[in-house]
């Protein structure tokens, strides 16, 4: 990257592990954090269940 004029990381710089989504019970949370030895993990809303976030049909929002 040097030869290339980009920026390079800094050899003091750590890697963070992260999983994101489909996370649904803080037990599932709690697994993946211990098992895979992540540092951290991302809940985020049920997008697909509001109506202005996107164009997903009544019957399948009931569903």
């Amino acid at each position: 990257m040097a030869a290339k004029g980009q920026a390079i990381l800094p050899e003091t710089e750590t890697i963070k592990i992260t999983y994101q989504g489909g996370i649904g019970t803080g037990a599932e949370d709690s697994f993946l954090r211990n098992y895979y030895q992540l540092d951290g993990t991302g809940w985020g809303s049920p997008f697909l269940l509001v109506p202005e976030a996107t164009s997903v049909d009544e019957d399948h929002q009931k569903k």
